[in-house]
């Protein structure tokens, strides 16, 4: 057995944390993300898919994979909005 890194808990070999302290990560993880997202603008949204895509372009083989991953309909409806 060894020791929570996080609250000292008895935890199996081999793990870091406890199950409690993995859930609570989690959900601090989760906030983290959440607020991120709320704090981007539509333009810083657009900003970084248009470097991404741009750094793609530069590598056929990526370009192919992006394109691929893709859908038709999610292209069309970018260009309506």
């Amino acid at each position: 057995m060894t020791l929570c890194r996080k609250c000292g808990k008895e935890i199996p070999d081999g793990e870091e944390l406890c199950e409690d302290c993995k859930n609570e990560e989690s959900q601090m993880d989760e906030a983290y993300l959440e607020e991120l997202m709320q704090s981007m603008s539509d333009e810083d949204i657009l900003t970084a898919e248009n470097a991404v895509l741009g750094a793609c372009l530069c590598d056929a083989p990526l370009w192919g994979t992006v394109l691929n991953t893709l859908h038709a309909t999610e292209l069309l409806m970018e260009k309506r909005m």
